[in-house]
């Protein structure tokens, strides 16, 4: 017996950062995958191995651990279904898939999903989408210290949504024959997500006299945003992309590397560009009329450079016998 479970990537069109004071995002899944496989094992230690980070993590039926601290926070996954009654068994689970870490594409939120969907099933309970994305968020917790809940909202549900904090997030309605290609650079920087989500909230606390009236002009963007995504008006969403880029770097969350590679994105022909995510470094995300071109003309731009498909569906777990 084998459970798999996948979810999805994602990327934040409009709203990062100022999501985690109450205004609102739009984020949406895309195309590419974390995938867990978990099979049962005969006795105990568990075992947890990520291919991707390449490490490796046994835990005891008491919760000790013994391995990388990478992994660390999965244990809570086990807490969190003990506390709901289900009864631990020993396993092993393989965590695989084509998210690169770090990059602000979601791939913690999507693991963690992905993890305790498949965890769930084995013990017995398939969980509803909303348990599921309140127990992926507690995970969250600990690998960022002040999530919005936005990453583990979309990875969970899929689609495209306007979220915000604390409110029931909305589904955003796009026409297949809408959906928009994206071009995905990641560059070679990395971040802690969890420290610039706090660096960013300390100066709003410190100039929230000046910065109040960037945090709501974030907010109107994201309305207008709304508005176009499900029009499937690309020009005005590239320009608002180009908007949000300039309020990203006023509250201090871009970087000498994101700016060239937006550069030269713009210059390129893309329609609009923007970081997606934390910010100092990660990805870049644009809007092009021609994304595989672009990419072939800019392959070196970036350490990795893809085009994703967004409006992809949420967290997926099968039984295979």
């Amino acid at each position: 017996m084998r459970i798999i479970s996948s979810s999805p990537g994602k990327v934040i069109l409009f709203g990062e950062h100022f999501v985690v004071k109450g205004c609102p995002a739009i984020a949406t899944a895309i195309n590419l995958r974390t995938k867990v496989i978990l099979k049962p094992r005969n006795s105990w230690p568990s075992i947890i191995r990520s291919t991707a980070l390449n490490a490796s993590l046994k835990v005891t039926e008491d919760f000790r651990a013994n391995g990388s601290n990478l992994l660390i926070h999965f244990i809570k996954a086990l807490e969190l279904l003990e506390e709901k009654g289900l009864f631990l068994k020993p396993f092993e689970a393989v965590i695989s898939g084509d998210l690169p870490s770090a990059a602000g594409l979601g791939s913690s939120a999507s693991s963690a999903a992905s993890f305790i969907s498949a965890l769930s099933m084995y013990l017995g309970d398939e969980l509803s989408r909303d348990e599921l994305f309140l127990l992926t968020n507690e995970l969250e917790r600990l690998v960022h210290k002040n999530p919005s809940g936005i990453d583990s909202a979309i990875v969970v549900y899929g689609g495209t949504i306007l979220y915000q904090k604390d409110k029931e997030f909305r589904r955003l309605v796009i026409e297949e024959n809408k959906e928009l290609p994206l071009l995905i650079a990641c560059t070679r920087s990395k971040r802690n997500t969890g420290e610039v989500v706090q660096s960013v909230l300390d100066l709003a606390e410190r100039r929230w006299d000046i910065l109040r009236h960037v945090y709501k002009a974030a907010g109107t963007l994201v309305e207008k945003a709304m508005k176009l995504l499900e029009k499937g008006d690309v020009l005005s969403l590239g320009e608002l992309m180009n908007l949000n880029q300039g309020l990203l770097y006023v509250i201090g969350v871009s970087s000498f590397e994101l700016e060239r590679v937006i550069f030269e994105l713009r210059k390129s022909g893309c329609i609009g560009s923007k970081l997606t995510g934390a910010g100092r470094g990660g990805c870049v995300i644009a809007l092009c009329a021609d994304p595989d071109a672009v990419q072939n003309r800019l392959s070196n731009l970036a350490e990795k450079m893809f085009v994703a498909n967004i409006n992809a569906p949420g967290t997926e777990v099968k039984l295979m016998k």
